[in-house]
């Protein structure tokens, strides 16, 4: 028999539905966008550094910009600031890229792995702190296996542009697949809420 809640657990779980309801078509925004990214990066025969240097800077930005975006739309929500925060390491390292003087492949992967490293680490907190929710353990496996890319990517000795490109391509891809996984888990979110509520005979609570 599960235990009763409290007002401040159904005072929290209100918050988050009602965030996830308002912000859900940003994340799915984010994840086409991520797909599309990927694809794209994984399709090339020939890749420059240059040109790899432009899509990582690109995605990063974007990326970070959309989880910003949905961090401060969805601000009621009780750990909104990990995605903001997530968000910011986002942008920075996509200025990092463009703007690093004499950037070398090196360079890319130490930021391709220390990115993937952080915001795996974000994920899986915000997956423990989110288990009331149906889409935490989405984001555990996106942050277990962003860690795991990360660290490759750091590990990997004599790296080449190949294996940055597939690492890159690959992550992407998959943080694009489990964004519109969970968008749409959001996007009803609210509505499962208010139904569990009268299940349980919390609505008036």
């Amino acid at each position: 028999m599960t235990a009763p809640m409290t007002p401040e657990q159904i005072e929290a779980v209100d918050d988050f539905a009602g965030a996830a309801r308002r912000v859900w078509w940003l994340y799915l925004v984010a994840g086409i966008l991520s797909v599309l990214f990927g694809a794209i990066v994984l399709s090339f025969e020939s890749v420059t550094l240059l040109t790899l240097a432009v899509f990582i800077g690109a995605f990063l930005v974007v990326w970070g910009i959309a989880q910003l975006a949905g961090a401060i739309a969805g601000r009621e929500g009780r750990w909104g600031w990990l995605g903001a925060i997530a968000g910011l390491l986002a942008v920075g390292a996509g200025i990092l890229t463009f703007a690093w003087p004499g950037r070398t492949l090196f360079v890319l992967a130490v930021i391709i792995g220390w990115s993937l490293v952080v915001w795996g680490v974000f994920d899986v907190v915000n997956s423990l702190m989110s288990t009331h929710t149906r889409h935490w353990w989405l984001y555990l496996i996106r942050g277990i296996v962003s860690v795991f890319l990360g660290l490759l990517a750091l590990a990997w000795p004599g790296v080449t542009l190949v294996v940055v490109v597939t690492i890159f391509g690959l992550q992407m891809m998959i943080w694009g697949v489990i964004e519109i996984v969970a968008s749409f888990m959001m996007r009803d979110a609210k509505q499962r809420w208010e139904e569990n509520k009268r299940d349980l005979g919390l609505a008036d609570s």
